[in-house]
């Protein structure tokens, strides 16, 4: 036994007059594990790194509701700002005594007027465009942040000393909370299981295509090997030990891609996400799975390979012409997998048994693409009796001949898009239950304005001050109210925000066109209330989020005049009523807030930097920030990180799969240069066989692409139905999609066309 897998190891490396012919098998074989390896290596990785994100994240969160004793308060005040579009988190800290407790990641604590940083933000600071940034960042940096503060290398953080009290400030006696990261709601579960099945089965069967790798020209070498007296099982036991050297290289390979990704993943950054060397650590369970399951898995689709050949001392006899592939296992597989997504609780996803149906039926599902296709393209390649020109006649015979092997070619990427399809119509599916903004929200770009929130007036300063920044083509600031139609504080239920200004920022903020102090205004359809009502008054001074336990803090009577007006989607008021100072009728001193907005004209990049170092003047008590910089509610945060991930992750397997098709392909280009080279040299000219080669690609990519797009609508059926959720189907994006994998087919044939002119060459035919 030892002596057959030495002997295959032999044949794996090569030697002699076809050393490079093995070379190149070899190396092959070797890509193709190797970028497998790779994806599952990240994969495993991923959960780890967030993990390790998530509880820095909680170790720096301030602790205010206990007080320890001989502790003092550090007062801590977060204020995001952001430049070109990048967000910038700031966070005040103001010592109330000697024995503050410091935060992770920093050495000491920055005295008032200094500042530490991330290396990140460092480093932005100190680069030529950063000038417009420094106003809001003008403090002398004293240290630098350390990754036990920070939630990735890249984030841009400050912690700023200040002697100016915050009103937005909490007290913090301690640091580090338990771990913030929330449990999944079951939908979301749901939503992540399909996701990782659909991203990583891809991988798999990337893994058994790499592992049939020039396998016509083993079985050659094999019958050799029968012909000087190896018997059948030494020639399985030689094939077993030929596939595992490529595997054990790809192994290798992939391994090491991982390490050098590792190694620079603080450098890196893909949808705004990036991580520390130390964070991207797979399990070791996972990784002892990846280097056990991998080379298992190519030793069973070797052995698989030989099921159907019989392997003699003068030649090689392929079985799988004259006998029709069996339908019948094919429908069991997507059968069962139908079955187990229908006997699942959608509402129990989280139990392992119900997750364990899930990741079953979908794996199945996906993995009844690549085994329905060849049986399908040979049903429609069997039906064609002739005609065309010679390139489709030559294609159609090939593909009549060997339905298998394109099926093969293709049949990775149809899994991709399956997959895609399905994770894509639920995403789609999930938006607006999980707090992403409606439709009619998404057709008004607000990328050129700045918004500002606080409590109590609006300083006098402001407008005028913003009013004179270049590229600033609105704005306006008022002070808000929040009042109430009911009696109970304790039962608020109707919220009326209300808006005071005076009839120069009406005109701004409304379009209102006649004006005069003491003009009161309502936006049409407001059937809440009524001219002459009397409104009870809310504690504005606190957030918007906190109303329904605020306390009534007077009355507030409209007048009886009250003239009508049209708010559209593209206003900028703050609320169905709008008065005037003269309008203002109320029982008590009224507690404001500042609202107000600026637009600034999209040609001047500048002109929003500009803005908000005027409004940062009024940092201790303003909150200025762009549309980007909304905060949501954790289940939305959720879905939406949940959501960037997936489709990041399937970009990534895409991509992994071209490139693994592409050596899939020239693996098959390679195997055929005999037959390509009598073709040419019987008189075939080059671009018929150019065409020939489109034609073989062509017509199984168009069978797999719509068996890919039936399976991933099935599949997304299926989990709308676990979810509990109507059926829809965003036909665009699934063109869009089918589209793109096309593309990359016809892309992966061009590329292989430089093989095929060699391959035309009179001294491919030479043989012994």
């Amino acid at each position: 036994m030892l002596n057959d897998l030495a002997m295959g190891v032999r044949l794996a490396v090569g030697g002699g007059r076809n050393s490079r012919t093995t070379l190149v098998r070899l190396v092959l074989g070797t890509v193709g594990v190797g970028l497998a390896v790779w994806v599952l290596l990240v994969a495993a990785a991923i959960q780890p790194a967030m993990q390790a994100q998530s509880e820095r994240v909680s170790a720096r969160t301030p602790v205010n509701h206990e007080q320890l004793p001989g502790v003092d308060a550090l007062e801590v005040a977060r204020s995001a700002t952001s430049f070109h579009g990048v967000l910038i988190e700031r966070n005040f800290v103001r010592a109330t005594g000697p024995n503050t407790p410091r935060m992770p990641g920093v050495d000491r604590l920055p005295g008032p007027g200094e500042s530490v940083v991330s290396p990140a933000l460092a480093k932005l600071l100190a680069s030529p465009g950063s000038a417009l940034l420094k106003p809001r960042l003008s403090e002398p940096i004293v240290g630098t942040i350390g990754q036990a503060g920070l939630s990735q290398p890249q984030e841009l953080l400050a912690i700023i000393g200040t002697d100016t009290k915050f009103d937005q400030a909490v007290p913090a006696y301690r640091f580090g909370v338990p771990d913030l990261h929330s449990e999944l709601p079951t939908q979301l579960v749901i939503i992540l299981v399909v996701g990782l099945v659909t991203l990583l089965i891809p991988v798999f069967i990337f893994v058994a295509s790499s592992a049939r790798v020039a396998g016509a020209e083993r079985d050659r070498r094999l019958a050799a090997l029968r012909l000087v007296g190896a018997g059948a099982r030494q020639v399985r036991r030689i094939a077993a030990a030929e596939s595992l050297v490529s595997t054990v290289f790809g192994l290798l390979l992939g391994g090491g891609l991982f390490l050098l990704l590792r190694s620079s993943s603080a450098d890196i950054v893909v949808a705004n996400e990036n991580f520390f060397p130390s964070d991207l650590t797979p399990p070791a369970w996972l990784v002892g799975s990846i280097l056990v399951g991998v080379p298992v898995l190519a030793l069973m689709t070797t052995q698989l390979a030989l099921r159907s050949t019989v392997i003699e001392p003068l030649g090689v006899v392929r079985q799988a012409k004259p006998v029709t592939r069996r339908m019948l296992w094919r429908l069991v597989v997507i059968a069962v997998g139908v079955a187990l997504l229908l006997v699942t609780d959608g509402e129990m996803a989280d139990d392992t048994i119900e997750m364990l149906k899930i990741i079953g039926g979908s794996t199945l599902l996906l993995v009844g693409v690549p085994t329905l296709l060849p049986w399908v393209l040979e049903r429609v390649v069997a039906r064609f009796r002739g005609g065309g020109g010679p390139s489709f006649q030559l294609a159609m015979r090939r593909l009549q001949l060997d339905p298998g092997t394109p099926a093969r070619v293709v049949g990775g990427l149809a899994v991709v898009l399956a997959g895609a399809v399905a994770l894509q119509m639920v995403l789609m599916g999930q938006l607006n239950r999980f707090g992403a903004p409606p439709e009619g929200a998404r057709d008004i770009d607000m990328s050129n304005m700045v918004f500002v929130d606080g409590p109590g007036k609006v300083p006098d300063d402001l407008p005028a001050a913003w009013a004179k920044v270049p590229g600033v083509t609105k704005t306006y600031a008022v002070s808000t109210l929040m009042a109430t139609t009911g009696n109970d504080p304790g039962a608020v239920d109707a919220i009326i925000p209300i808006t005071v200004a005076d009839c120069a920022n009406l005109r701004q903020a409304a379009a209102v066109s006649e004006c005069a102090d003491g003009d009161a205004f309502m936006a049409q359809g407001q059937d809440l209330i009524h001219p002459g009502a009397v409104l009870h008054l809310l504690n504005s001074a606190e957030p918007f989020d906190s109303y329904r336990t605020r306390p009534f803090t007077g009355t507030l009577r409209l007048p009886l005049a009250i003239q009508r007006i049209s708010i559209g989607p593209d206003s900028y008021a703050f609320g169905g009523v709008l008065l005037t100072p003269g309008a203002v009728n109320a029982s008590a001193p009224l507690d404001y807030r500042t609202a107000g907005v600026v637009v600034t004209d999209r040609a001047n990049a500048d002109a929003q930097e500009e803005v908000l170092n005027v409004a940062d003047r009024h940092r201790d008590r303003l909150k200025v920030g762009r549309p980007g910089l909304v905060t949501l509610n954790d289940t939305a945060q959720m879905f939406l990180d949940l959501r960037k991930g997936l489709l990041t992750g399937s970009l990534f397997t895409l991509l992994v799969a071209s490139v693994s098709l592409l050596v899939v392909a020239l693996e098959q280009m390679r195997e055929r240069r005999r037959a390509i080279a009598a073709l040419s040299a019987t008189g075939v000219p080059t671009s018929t066989l150019v065409r020939s080669l489109l034609w073989q690609n062509a017509i199984p990519m168009f069978v797999a692409l719509v068996l890919a797009v039936a399976t991933g609508v099935g599949l997304g059926l299926l989990v709308f139905r676990l979810m509990g959720l109507g059926f829809v189907v965003d036909w665009s994006t699934i063109g869009v999609m089918a589209a793109t994998a096309a593309g990359l087919i016809l892309v992966i044939t061009t590329l292989t066309l430089p093989t095929l002119k060699s391959a035309t060459h009179l001294n491919a035919l030479r043989t012994e």
